[in-house]
């Protein structure tokens, strides 16, 4: 009897010890998969913040365009970061807008290839070989413009270029040989210029001059994974469809509890930051809008998001206060945790991106 005792105890004991094992091992393999995730979103989001303003047009050539549709379920509604029918910004944003998910903030990014498809990331030129305008062939399937792919035309200084009416295009196979005859494509007044080719969509007909997306914190209908702090959120990424305007979310980076920008200025042209906004409300010096006004100043993006860093952890107990921000941006938010969230640990993430596209 007493060895069975013995022997119980050390079982009681042991069992004790592997399940506190277990649930540090749970808790510290979550991370690596965590962060890895986290990873995969920033850097998507590194790209789409260095490669707005790409295939812009800096100017509409009076045209008006249709956007992002509105959605009473949005706040800010989409439709807030429309241009038209003045010339699209590069870069569109809310500043704690998003008061549904703890005044976070919202970025709205414009450029060709914003919605990334085989067809965004073709570009050409159309140039005069001496006998015909035609579309320069690259000789290959990855660079080349298919039949019935959607593309819009600008001249060197970006002008959207129009022809019939029309500012948007559908590819036909000819166009490499030539565009002459009855295809509504514009060509240049003198046989020296080219224009520039770019890809938007594979088949739909285009409502913008350019593709969209959309970054914002937002709690999906079928709920947070169980994993996540219940009043953390989901940063999505969300795409404007062509077609009607509406948000095509994709769900990038969960259990976010809080995401912040901020935007590097050069107020004086020597094109070296000299000021950091918590806005993008610059002023508009010539009526038209304000996308060159960003173009000019735009210098630098500093984004921070405040992310969960692995599952619940009822050993671990946070006590402090967190900040997203830095010693140029200053304080953008704080986080204190409390209750149930200071068993959760929690990582700000920084990304400092320079947008190469905007000029």
């Amino acid at each position: 009897m007493v060895s069975v005792t013995v022997i119980l105890v050390v079982l009681a004991v042991a069992g004790a010890a592997y399940l506190k094992v277990m649930r540090s091992f749970k808790v510290q393999a979550s991370l690596p998969e965590g962060r890895m995730s986290h990873l995969t979103g920033l850097e998507l989001l590194r790209y789409d913040v260095e490669m707005a303003g790409y295939g812009l047009p800096f100017d509409v050539n009076g045209t008006s365009f249709a956007e992002a549709a509105s959605s009473g379920s949005a706040t800010p509604d989409p439709n807030a970061f429309n241009d038209s029918p003045n010339a699209p910004r590069a870069m569109a944003f809310s500043n704690n807008g998003n008061t549904s998910a703890h005044n976070s903030d919202v970025l709205v990014l414009k450029s060709a290839v914003a919605n990334v498809s085989g067809t965004s990331r073709k570009w050409s030129v159309l140039y005069h070989d001496g006998a015909n305008w035609k579309v320069k062939d690259w000789n290959s399937s990855e660079l080349d413009f298919s039949t019935g792919e959607r593309f819009i035309v600008l001249d060197t200084d970006k002008q959207l270029q129009k022809k019939g009416g029309a500012w948007f295009f559908t590819f036909a196979g000819s166009y490499h040989t030539s565009v002459g005859g009855a295809d509504p494509v514009p060509t240049p007044s003198d046989t020296h210029h080219i224009f520039l080719l770019y890809g938007i969509d594979p088949d739909t007909d285009l409502r913008m001059p350019f593709n969209r997306v959309d970054y914002y914190l937002d709690t999906p209908a079928s709920g947070l994974p169980d994993r996540c702090d219940p009043n953390s959120y989901i940063l999505y990424r969300a795409t404007i469809n062509q077609g009607n305007g509406v948000r095509n979310p994709q769900p990038m980076i969960d259990c976010v509890r809080d995401f912040q920008v901020a935007f590097g200025l050069d107020t004086d042209g020597d094109a070296i930051v000299d000021a950091w906004s918590k806005d993008l409300n610059l002023g508009d010096t010539n009526g038209n809008g304000t996308a060159d006004e960003i173009r000019s100043q735009l210098k630098e993006v500093r984004i921070f998001l405040l992310v969960q860093d692995g599952v619940r952890d009822d050993n671990y107990d946070f006590n402090g206060t967190l900040t997203l921000g830095d010693t140029n941006t200053t304080a953008l938010s704080t986080f204190t945790p409390a209750g149930d969230a200071r068993h959760y640990r929690w990582k700000v993430f920084k990304l400092a991106v320079k947008p190469m596209n905007l000029g």
